[in-house]
């Protein structure tokens, strides 16, 4: 925090659940603040939002912030002056950080049936059909190893090898190293590239986990403006001169979360600036084959192969719950995220890996099946907010998310609907800058639970 304050928007996310708790809200969100600043995610001197800023993001009476706040001030957990600013007084004993994530946090949270937070799939008929036979032979050549391959499964590597060739991007196998899924794979590339200081320029809005990753190194994530076309040229060109940013990341193919696929100029342009700086590109492809309209391939078909970080996974095609990734760099960055990989987990599971050689081979086949649901869910998905939320205006794009402006508060929204027991990710989860603050994203995969949802919220909100 440049300015030694926190947010509403980012307090309110900090504070996830804090009205599961026992008793008054006042008190459940005073316990809430404790924790939050136990957790050492608050620094001592952090200025706290307004009670009114407060209670507007939670949706709450500015009385129940001003109570909890006031309570907290007598225990010595928080500071204030007669009409100036509330802080954190109570330092953290064990722990020093600045870092605000836990966007991530909802993967954590036993919510209930209408958590609309993720963007995954249902799994993949075709992965049904590979789990309905027998088990895979290459197994019995498995059990004789120490199950510990640290970069893969070596028939998995020719099959991503063979997945990245047909994308348009050749790749040999020295080039790849498999992980837990995109993620991991993020969070590896983040370990052998990022150090605490560094600048990241990432797209404003972006995948939401990127935020946690780099906030655990330290780093420092800017927004780069974007578009219907893309992310902006000149905007890059302009942060690249200012900060020299160790690292760009960027999701070019039906981007989570606006589904937004750049064109080919944007594509053209951004290549040569990263070119012309020597800027590493890192291109999480783990949405790419969620593209519903015009195809592109991976970014690193452009790039200098020194340049060029790939990301990609099972998750879309297949099914988040394989956990199979994999990078695509230079020999060298690969072999730093091994020595990186083997400190956290040694190895993936080689029986994940085997089911995920099967699935790609099929990869053509899936796509197209993928596509045909995605085209008929965001066709219903559209169709429901026309009926229910007429006022919520969003533009379809590709992926398995829609990008929603709902007009109002999200934020506020979000924590409206939570207590009805509705899971919304506002905008400001996605965004550097915490901007987007009327937008919410929704998610395609969960038609059955959106069908309930969407007049649930439009009903609440009527009320």
């Amino acid at each position: 925090m440049a300015d030694n304050r926190v947010s509403a928007m980012t307090m309110a996310r900090l504070l996830s659940r804090w009205e599961s708790g026992e008793g008054p809200l006042h008190a459940c969100l005073a316990d809430a603040i404790c924790q939050v600043i136990s957790s050492g995610r608050l620094r001592q001197g952090t200025a706290l939002p307004s009670q009114r800023e407060l209670a507007q993001a939670l949706a709450v009476s500015r009385t129940t912030v001003a109570t909890a706040y006031q309570n907290l001030c007598a225990a010595g957990w928080l500071g204030s002056r007669q009409g100036g600013s509330t802080w954190v007084r109570q330092p953290n004993p064990y722990r020093h950080a600045a870092w605000q994530g836990d966007r991530l946090v909802s993967y954590a949270e036993q919510f209930g049936p209408l958590d609309l937070t993720s963007g995954t799939l249902p799994a993949s008929p075709i992965l049904r059909r590979i789990l309905s036979q027998s088990w895979p032979h290459e197994m019995s050549d498995m059990l004789d190893l120490d199950g510990f391959v640290a970069s893969g499964w070596p028939e998995l590597r020719d099959q991503v090898a063979a997945y990245f060739a047909e994308l348009g991007l050749p790749t040999q196998v020295e080039n790849l190293a498999i992980s837990n899924g995109a993620h991991h794979g993020l969070v590896l590339v983040a370990n052998a590239l990022v150090a605490a200081g560094d600048t990241v320029l990432v797209e404003d809005p972006t995948y939401r986990g990127v935020f946690d990753v780099l906030g655990r190194l330290g780093a420092r994530p800017i927004g780069v403006r974007t578009d219907r076309d893309g992310i902006d040229p000149d905007h890059l060109t302009e942060l690249v001169r200012a900060n020299n940013p160790r690292l760009l990341y960027v999701m070019p193919a039906a981007h989570n979360a606006t589904g937004i696929t750049w064109t080919t100029e944007r594509r053209q342009a951004v290549v040569k600036i990263a070119d012309r700086f020597g800027l590493r590109v890192l291109d999480d492809a783990s949405t790419i084959d969620l593209q519903l309209g015009r195809v592109v391939g991976p970014l690193g078909g452009l790039l200098p192969e020194e340049l060029s970080v790939t990301l990609g996974s099972t998750t879309k095609l297949f099914w988040a719950g394989l956990r199979v990734g994999w990078v695509r760099g230079p020999v060298d960055l690969v072999n730093s995220v091994l020595r990186s990989r083997v400190t956290q987990d040694l190895a993936g599971s080689l029986p994940s890996q085997v089911i995920a050689t099967r699935c790609l081979r099929l990869a053509v086949a899936a796509r197209t099946l993928r596509r045909g649901e995605l085209v008929q869910t965001r066709a219903s998905a559209v169709d429901l907010l026309s009926r229910h939320l007429p006022q919520w205006q969003c533009e379809p794009a590709d992926g398995s998310t829609l990008w929603v402006n709902t007009q109002i508060d999200a934020t506020s929204l979000s924590a409206r609907l939570r207590r009805h027991g509705i899971l919304l990710n506002a905008g400001p989860t996605f965004s550097s800058s915490e901007g987007f603050v009327t937008f919410v994203r929704i998610p395609l995969g969960h038609m059955n639970t959106l069908a309930v949802a969407l007049p649930m919220i439009a009903e609440i909100l009527a009320s």
